[in-house]
């Protein structure tokens, strides 16, 4: 009975703290991911922080300085793509949901990828590889799985306010 009630207080102080860290994050339901991670074991920190990584690169219209990174030629040969777009008479605002649609597919392709692995043609057979949060001496720890779960949760996907300068 008091190792229970010990694990509850233990449970309890985790509890609170990830959800200041879920908050710090910008996570609307900091109590439902948190709540999860406590009571399932499920890494949700982790697995937030690393989708609103993804997101993070994902263009937006608060931010389309990245897409005219493209305008020009470069010094590799890439480039000038945009500055043809736009003479042909393309709106900017047009190419910037095409790129954004575009981003978003891969991080859900990513996402499914990395989720599974188990349905790979058998020429991948001996092929393994995983997502995993990590302790202090980086091994890993509880695997970061079911990515697509939470790819598109409205509290995974950055508000202007949450995003970090993305170029």
């Amino acid at each position: 009975m008091v190792d229970q009630l010990m694990a509850s207080d233990d449970d309890e102080s985790r509890y609170i703290a990830l959800v200041e860290r879920f908050r710090q994050f910008g996570c609307g339901n900091a109590e439902g991911w948190a709540r999860s991670e406590i009571d399932e074991n499920i890494p949700q920190l982790a697995r937030f922080v690393f989708l609103r990584q993804l997101w993070n690169l994902v263009i937006t219209p608060e931010a389309p300085r990245r897409l005219n990174d493209y305008a020009g030629p470069n010094d590799d040969g890439r480039g000038g793509a945009l500055r043809r777009i736009k003479e042909c008479g393309v709106a900017s605002n047009d190419l910037l949901t095409i790129v954004r649609e575009a981003q978003i597919d891969v991080i859900r392709e990513v996402a499914s990828i990395l989720d599974e692995l188990n349905t790979l043609d058998s020429q991948y057979d001996g092929i393994r590889w995983g997502l995993f949060e990590i302790d202090d001496n980086d091994c890993p720890t509880r695997p970061i799985d079911c990515l697509h779960e939470s790819v598109d949760d409205e509290d995974v996907i950055p508000r202007p306010q949450d995003r970090r300068t993305n170029g």
